[in-house]
């Protein structure tokens, strides 16, 4: 029998978890376009979203290549003034709200306008500034002030309009006070947060059955180190909640957080400060976009410098790999100026759509040559480093190598026999794109048998030399072995060429 000897190293770390990207004005928005203060609904390869301006607020729509800049509506005419928030879109029709308390729905060709609800009585609540949510033919929402108590509602009506219901009102203590974002939805359960109120009047995480029962605060904020005042909504994966403050933590500049949707396993993952140079607004009127093990976020005004006026950032779920995307650049004092990039985002719920990001600026662009009213954006970046997480040799004599990387990103699988080469010949021996989790495995068979033992975690070889470069170790498993005609194998996985 002979000995079929594999030795597995994992050689690639991500160690810059994006490397370069590139930002592209795609659009600069005009005093008669109006300023977008809302970010994205994205259909295809069409973003649909909204601006204002004085007497003028218009629904528009962009090509992600940045053609076909359309304004499809006056969405001013229909009775709709300053629209907030981000765009929801179901079945062709978009949902959004208003700084003038209006619920609205229309199709993406700007037809078949409809005001489905107004908030005309306090008891309802005022001010819906997040973005608006579906779980099948219901929207829910929040509003920032006023219903029974003063401090806010979380409300669902039917798509229509119709069977409007306010569902929980904020009374400050102990379930805290004026929601300032989305809510988001899995199940018959939903999560937020508040602004302010709860045991320390510093803001909550909360939880509640979609028909307004079961009222839970999951989390009180008390400044430091878990921050406070979070004006972001959540972002869910399996069953941890990860969202933003807008200030506290052991810096003052607000954090990046996890926890468990029972409430357990509270972390502060990332603390923004000025030392790091990222301090600034994290989250405002933006949830975290998560990509695979990836969240992607914005700070809304300088970032930690006097000449910024925003920056875009990732970092991996466990809080590691933070990595500032793109700095914008301050166009005068009070960025009322021009630049290329934009400045500030005011609504930094980004989206994404293949290797892009797409996102809103309220300031700055080209403007009119002497102010700035806004741009819409794209930031390209290179796949993410993909990682080896678990080499494992199965019965059958084959290896099964687990991965992780950016979605939507082509991966390679590399095998060499020798790494005392220079170069070493590496040879592509599968492409792979992760699924909807960042997650890929690939299998290699193997012949002549062979018997495995393990050394560590990131290393697997049969044998049991502590030389991992030595194929006849000692504590081989097995009868019969012997070590004529060695067969050294190592993988790692790379980012396509």
């Amino acid at each position: 029998m002979k000995l079929i000897n594999h030795l597995f190293a994992m050689l690639v770390v991500p160690s810059a978890m994006l490397s370069a990207q590139t930002l592209t004005t795609l659009h600069s928005f005009t005093f008669g376009e109006g300023s977008p203060i809302g970010g994205f609904a994205l259909s295809g390869n069409v973003l649909y979203g909204t601006a204002s301006s004085g007497a003028n607020a218009v629904l528009f729509s962009i090509n992600t290549n940045g053609t076909g800049f359309t304004e499809t509506a006056n969405l001013y005419n229909q009775g709709v003034a300053t629209p907030l928030g981000n765009l929801a879109l179901t079945n062709g029709t978009l949902f959004g709200t208003s700084l003038n308390d209006t619920i609205y729905s229309i199709n993406t060709n700007g037809q078949d306008f409809s005001l489905i609800h107004a908030f005309s009585d306090n008891p309802y609540g005022t001010h819906p500034y997040g973005k608006l949510s579906f779980s099948g033919d219901k929207l829910y929402g929040t509003t920032f002030q006023d219903g029974l108590y003063g401090y806010g509602t979380i409300f669902s009506l039917s798509v229509d309009g119709s069977s409007f219901n306010v569902l929980h009102d904020f009374a400050e203590s102990p379930d805290g006070a004026f929601p300032a974002s989305s809510v988001i939805i899995s199940g018959d359960t939903i999560y937020g947060t508040t602004w302010q109120g709860g045991s320390d009047g510093l803001g909550t995480v909360f939880s509640m059955k979609s028909d307004g029962s079961d009222y839970t605060v999951l989390h009180d904020f008390t400044n430091s180190p878990d921050g406070i005042l979070p004006v972001s909504g959540l972002t869910l994966a399996s069953n941890v909640l990860y969202g933003t403050t807008s200030q506290g933590g052991d810096s003052g500049y607000g954090i990046v957080f996890s926890l468990n949707t029972d409430g357990s396993n509270y972390k502060v993952i990332y603390s923004f400060s000025l030392t790091n140079g990222d301090a600034g607004v994290p989250g405002k009127d933006g949830n975290l976009l998560l990509s695979g093990s990836i969240l992607y976020g914005a700070v809304f005004d300088h970032g930690g410098y006097a000449n910024g006026s925003g920056l875009i950032y990732s970092l991996y779920t466990d809080g590691g790999g933070f990595n500032v995307l793109h700095r914008f650049t301050l166009c005068d004092a009070d960025n009322h100026g021009t630049n290329a990039d934009g400045a500030v985002l005011w609504a930094n719920d980004l989206v994404m759509s293949g290797h892009t990001l797409f996102g809103t600026t309220t300031f700055g662009g080209n403007g009119d040559g002497t102010n700035g009213y806004g741009t819409v954006f794209a930031l390209q970046f290179p796949a993410p480093q993909p990682e080896i997480n678990k080499i494992e040799v199965s019965t059958n004599n084959g290896v099964t190598i687990s991965c992780s990387g950016g979605i939507g990103f082509p991966y390679i699988i590399q095998a060499a026999t020798n790494l005392a080469l220079s170069p070493i010949t590496w040879v592509a021996i599968s492409t792979n794109t992760p699924d909807a989790n960042g997650h890929w495995q690939f299998t290699d068979s193997l012949t002549n048998g062979g018997v495995f033992s393990s050394w560590r975690t990131n290393l697997l070889y049969s044998g049991g030399s502590i030389n991992p470069l030595d194929p006849r170790g000692t504590n081989v498993l097995g009868t019969n072995v012997t070590f004529d005609h060695q067969i050294m194998r190592f993988y790692r996985a790379a980012t396509m060429p």
